[in-house]
C-alpha cells in the first residue's frame, strides 16, 4: 500500500495535473517569457512539433481554455500573443494538434508588468537622501508583510512564522483530521523577490522529498507521519521589493487517503508577501 501511494504522489512531483485527460504525447514545452504578460508575445519551443498548414482549423494554442492568436508556427517554435485581458495567476497552456491536446505546460500569467525602473517617487528630499545613504553605507534592509489566505476547512496551507531580518519563513501544514495519508505539491514563488534558502522536513514524515527544482519552484511529497508538525518549513531571503504570491497551485497538488484514493475535496492555500525597502525614520519609498 505504501508503494502504491508513493507512486501516485510521484505523478504530481513530475508535473501531472489532477483531473486532466492524458495528452497525446509527453512532449516537453518551453514557454517564454516567464511569467507571461497580458497583451505581449509568447514563444513556445518543443521538439517534434507537427507541421501546421495555413488552412488548418484544428491546430492551435489555448491558455486557460482560451484560444490564442498564432503569429507563426515552425518546426520547433510557435509564436502567439497573450490576451490583453488575461487574469493574473496560473493557467495551463496547451498545444492542440488535429483537435487533440498534444502537449501542455502550467504557466504563470501577469495582468500587467511595471517598467524595470518603475518606483514610487520619494516623498521628499530627506527621504531620498536616506535611501541613497542606505544603499551606500549598509546592506539593503526590507520590511516584510506576509498575509495568509483563509485557511481551508479541510486541506493544506502555508502559515507565516517569525523570521530573521530580510527573511520569510513559511510552514506548510495540513488541517487536523483531514484524512490524508499522503500529499504532494509544488510551492511556487517569484525568485526575483525571494531567494530560496532551505527546506526542512520533520523526521516524522515517511519517504519525504523536498527539492528546489528551479528558481521559483520547489516540489514536495511525503507519506504524512504526524499532523502535529509542519510538512515542510521553507526559508527565503528577501532580495527585492514587491507584492507577490507564494502559492501551492492546484494543478500541481494532490492528496490521497490510506486506500490510495485521490481527495479532491482537500484544498490548498498560499500567502501574499509584500516587501518594501525600509528607510530610516519609518518612511517607505
Amino acid at each position: 500500500m505504501r508503494r502504491a501511494c508513493h507512486v501516485g504522489l510521484a505523478s504530481v512531483l513530475t508535473a501531472c495535473w489532477a483531473g486532466e485527460e492524458p495528452l497525446t504525447t509527453g512532449a516537453r514545452l518551453e514557454v517564454e517569457p516567464a511569467p507571461l504578460v497580458a497583451g505581449s508575445p509568447l514563444t513556445v519551443t518543443a521538439f517534434g512539433l507537427p507541421s501546421r498548414g495555413p488552412e488548418t482549423q484544428d491546430d492551435g494554442i489555448s491558455l486557460g481554455g482560451r484560444s490564442l492568436d498564432i503569429t507563426s508556427w515552425g518546426a520547433r517554435k510557435i509564436e502567439a500573443v497573450v490576451p490583453a485581458d488575461i487574469p493574473r495567476g496560473f493557467a495551463p497552456l496547451v498545444v492542440v494538434v488535429d483537435g487533440r491536446p498534444w502537449a501542455s505546460q502550467l504557466v504563470e500569467t501577469l495582468s500587467e508588468v511595471a517598467p524595470p525602473d518603475a518606483a514610487v517617487a520619494p516623498r521628499d528630499a530627506t527621504a531620498e537622501r536616506d535611501v541613497a545613504a542606505l544603499d551606500a553605507e549598509a546592506p539593503r534592509r526590507f520590511s516584510v508583510d506576509v498575509v495568509a489566505d483563509p485557511s481551508p476547512a479541510q486541506g493544506f496551507f502555508l502559515a507565516p512564522r517569525d523570521a530573521g531580518p530580510d527573511e520569510v519563513l513559511l510552514e506548510a501544514r495540513g488541517t487536523p483530521s483531514n484524512g490524508a495519508w499522503g500529499v504532494a505539491f509544488h510551492a511556487v514563488w517569484e525568485p526575483l523577490q525571494l531567494e530560496f534558502i532551505s527546506a526542512e522536513v520533520p523526521p516524522e514524515h515517511v519517504q519525504a522529498v523536498a527539492r528546489a527544482v528551479k528558481p521559483g519552484r520547489l516540489v514536495f511529497g511525503a507519506v504524512i507521519g504526524s499532523s502535529d508538525v509542519p510538512l515542510v518549513t521553507l526559508r527565503f531571503r528577501v532580495v527585492a521589493r514587491g507584492e507577490r504570491r507564494v502559492s501551492l497551485p492546484t494543478a500541481f497538488a494532490e492528496a490521497r487517503d490510506e486506500r490510495n484514493q485521490r481527495r479532491p475535496d482537500l484544498t490548498f492555500a498560499g500567502v501574499t508577501v509584500t516587501t518594501r525597502v525600509a528607510v530610516p525614520g519609518g518612511a517607505q519609498p
